[in-house]
């Protein structure tokens, strides 16, 4: 059949010939194709349409009805399918597709314009969508999907190939990507997240559900869960991190932001964090287990180097160095008063007390009644006479009132 003009059909028409060509407007309540069907003019059925054969349409394509094509289908202009679709071949929309019912395309779908599909969304083949995607159901991809604007699915998401979106990505549902997936704008995933492939997200990843990745994780841009997160392979963030249940990282992990976990984290590899990201504060070292012996010369200590932020490791062998002033001993004048009974003894060599000052003294103190009191006093610039009790000359001996090299006087008194 070919018409030139608009064609009008009434209650239904059956068109069973090899091909169809209209150059013009068509408006038909119902019509069934068997062959090649060609409109060059807006099309507009308000029951359903069953093609056969290739379906191409130069203009807008409007379908109350369900939309059956068997065979590839090709809109140049806006698609308007307000009940169930059901593609059998590929499917090249140059733009808007509006779908008020399930869809279904077996094979490759690329669509130039917004999508927007009440119902679910199942494809077979490859999908590319440069505009707008927005779908009410659950949607379907069988094989690579490629989205250039903002998608927001309200059921869940299920993608077997590899999943590219350059926008923004909201799924109310379940999301499972069974091989790559790479979001370039902000990602918003309300429901339970799966894949199996690598994931990238260059923009802010929001994620509600349990998190499961088999692959590697990488995020740009700050990434938000709210429940469990796994990752097989490694995961980087570089932005801030936060997580409200466990985290379960098999892989090596970089954090360029600050990471919180409010449950438990555990990383089977060794994680990266940048210098100065984890605050004292969040050292438990009260949990830790104690020494159980004494400290060695070998053993390790953190130490901030020069307070300038740079953490190194010391022994014990430099501490006990620092604090003997570098020789490896103590200052007298650092020695503070202690609280309880001296004994200074050595099992080898003599005792010295050394004033080494010009002229000074040797004091011996005790507290008497309660009062400070020097005892006695071994006068440096005199070659150590002895002033007792302030100068008292008064010296009282034990058993025997000899002294050596002393002329024994009226000053001695014997015990």
């Amino acid at each position: 059949a070919r018409v030139c003009a608009s064609a009008y059909y009434g209650d239904g028409s059956n068109i069973t010939g090899i091909s169809t060509d209209i150059t013009g407007n068509i408006s038909v309540s119902n019509i069934i194709a068997g062959g090649t069907v060609r409109v060059s003019g807006a099309t507009s059925l308000e029951a359903a349409l069953n093609v056969t054969g290739a379906a191409l349409f130069s203009s807008t394509v409007t379908v109350v009805g369900a939309g059956t094509f068997k065979s590839n289908v090709s809109v140049s202009g806006n698609s308007n399918l307000l009940g169930t679709v059901t593609v059998g071949g590929a499917v090249s929309l140059a733009s808007t597709l509006s779908v008020g019912g399930a869809s279904n395309f077996a094979s490759t779908v690329t669509i130039g314009g917004a999508v927007s599909i009440a119902g679910a969304l199942s494809v077979g083949g490859a999908t590319n969508l440069l505009g707008t995607v927005t779908a009410t159901g659950n949607s379907g991809f069988l094989g690579t999907v490629r989205v250039s604007g903002a998608t927001s699915l309200e059921g869940a998401l299920n993608t077997t190939g590899a999943a590219l979106f350059s926008s923004t990505v909201t799924v109310v549902g379940a999301a499972t990507f069974k091989s790559n997936i790479s979001v370039s704008g902000t990602t918003n995933l309300l429901g339970t997240v799966t894949a199996t492939g690598n994931s990238g997200f260059l923009g802010t990843v929001r994620v509600s559900g349990a998190t499961s990745l088999e692959g590697a994780l990488n995020t740009t841009g700050a990434a938000l869960f709210s429940s469990t997160v796994t990752v097989a392979g490694a995961a980087i963030f570089k932005g801030a991190v936060s997580v409200s249940g466990a985290v379960n990282i098999a892989g090596n992990t970089s954090v360029g932001g600050t990471f919180v976990a409010t449950g438990a984290a555990t990383f089977a590899a060794t994680p990266t964090f940048p210098d100065g990201s984890i605050a004292i504060v969040d050292l438990d070292i009260d949990g830790g287990t104690d020494i159980g012996a004494d400290i060695v010369d070998a053993d390790l200590f953190i130490i901030d180097d020069g307070a300038g932020g740079t953490n190194r490791k010391t022994t014990a062998a430099r501490i006990k160095t620092y604090v003997g002033g570098g020789g490896g001993s103590v200052a007298a004048d650092d020695i503070t008063a202690g609280d309880s009974a001296v004994l200074l003894t050595t099992s080898s060599g003599n005792i010295t007390v050394d004033a080494a000052a010009s002229n000074s003294d040797i004091i011996f103190k005790g507290t008497d009644g309660g009062v400070d009191t020097t005892f006695a006093t071994m006068d440096g610039s005199a070659a150590g006479h002895l002033i007792l009790n302030n100068g008292s000359s008064t010296l009282t001996l034990g058993l025997s009132n000899y002294i050596a090299g002393v002329n024994a006087g009226a000053g001695i008194v014997s015990g």
